[in-house]
């Protein structure tokens, strides 16, 4: 074999070498362009059920968010019709001036008949609180002249 034949023929190999460097590089090149485009597929899928989702969400919050405050404005409502309930039964008398020796008890049961609740059964409540009376005179209060506060309060 001659020295141009050898020439040639390494050419040639080298020839076919680049051609398969080449195949490989335009199947890498076209993998990568296939796997971009499937990512790129994939992804606008995902921003597009991100982008419904915020919508769901969204029309969801208003539809809550009205229900939440509708609720809240009911419980408000409710809240006061509890308390004038709860006021409808009460009964508070104030400044009733008395000495420490008396039966409390015994005077609010005479103050129940007096005003006509004799055949009403007596509240299962009732609260005294005792107080110096800023109201009475200053001799009264030396002589232990208390006022107190009754609150009657209906169970039922």
């Amino acid at each position: 074999m001659t020295l141009a034949d050898l020439l040639a023929a390494m050419t040639e190999q080298f020839k076919l070498t680049q051609e398969r460097i080449q195949a490989v590089n335009t199947s890498i090149t076209e993998k990568i362009d296939s796997v971009k485009t499937e990512l790129n597929d994939k992804l606008c899928a995902a921003s597009r059920d991100i982008a419904n989702f915020k919508e769901e969400c969204a029309v969801k919050l208003a539809v809550n968010d009205g229900a939440i405050r509708t609720l809240n404005e009911r419980v408000d409502e409710v809240s006061q019709e509890i308390g004038a309930l709860e006021n409808r039964n009460e009964l508070i008398v104030s400044g009733v001036p008395y000495l420490p020796t008396e039966n409390l008890a015994d005077y609010f049961k005479a103050m129940w008949d007096k005003v006509g609740l004799n055949e009403t059964p007596l509240p299962t409540s009732v609260g005294i609180q005792q107080r110096q009376s800023a109201f009475l005179p200053v001799d009264a209060l030396h002589q232990h002249h208390l006022a107190c506060l009754i609150v009657v309060r209906a169970m039922n």
